[in-house]
């Protein structure tokens, strides 16, 4: 300010370094410039981003990348390198993530950003007697007789194909009817005792959960979608089929 006018310089402008020039002059016409500085503004958070996983990534089990965080100051600098924390999943691994990011730069300006991201059991698909055409090349839908026990099962692994448990049992997904079937009985007749409640059994002699699949008084000659819901939040299904054995009449040798 300079005492004449009462000027007031003001200067809002980001960046390191700058400076207001000033000039007075008295009464008898001497005049005096100076310049005000260094000044230095920095009104502006760092630049932040997560890195090593996405925003909606899916990983699986094992395999999930570490997540980190870069943090980028042009004015003033960052003040220390940024900090990254992870919160979130499961007891065994699975599970919804956050991962959340801050940092701060020299002028006290700081920043967050945060993303949640996804690890999963690596599924291989449903075990024989079951026909997952999803993961068997070469095999066909199961037809299993109707009013048979069809045995639900799988296992849940780590990327590197170790076998784990669920936190939770597994939820068996009531079957849909589907188009009609004229394939013929191609499985082995099951009359195991059918599954009660609406989870799958942990099996830790086979190290799978099976789920029996009653099918009594169920319609045959369709196909139906039967699967899980695991507690990674994935849904995994498969197709199969029931229908009644038509039976030959003995024919006498002639």
């Amino acid at each position: 300010t300079d005492t004449q006018g009462g000027r007031v310089h003001l200067y809002s402008g980001n960046g390191a370094n700058q400076s207001v020039p000033g000039t007075v002059m008295d009464t008898a016409g001497n005049q005096a410039s100076t310049s005000v500085g260094p000044i230095n503004i920095d009104a502006v958070a760092p630049t932040i981003a997560v890195t090593n996983v996405a925003a909606g990534g899916i990983y699986t089990l094992g395999a999930a990348p570490a997540a980190g965080c870069t943090a980028s100051d042009g004015v003033s600098g960052v003040a220390a390198p940024c900090k990254v924390t992870v919160s979130g999943g499961t007891a065994n691994g699975v599970g919804t993530y956050t991962v959340t990011a801050t940092a701060s730069d020299n002028a006290g300006n700081s920043a967050t950003t945060s993303l949640t991201y996804r690890v999963v059991y690596r599924w291989d698909g449903f075990l024989q007697p079951v026909n997952d055409t999803a993961h068997q090349v070469g095999t066909s839908t199961s037809i299993f007789k109707g009013g048979s026990t069809v045995p639900m099962k799988f296992q849940l692994k780590t990327a590197a194909g170790a076998i784990v448990q669920a936190n939770v049992l597994s939820t068996w997904l009531t079957p849909v009817k589907g188009s009609t079937v004229a394939a013929p009985v191609d499985e082995s007749v099951y009359s195991d005792t059918g599954s009660a409640g609406g989870t799958y059994a942990w099996d830790s002699t086979g190290q799978q959960y099976q789920y029996n699949w009653s099918t009594k008084g169920v319609a045959a000659g369709f196909y139906y979608r039967v699967g899980v819901r695991l507690d990674d939040g994935q849904t995994h299904d498969v197709n199969v089929g029931l229908r009644w054995e038509l039976f030959q009449p003995y024919r006498d040798e002639l």
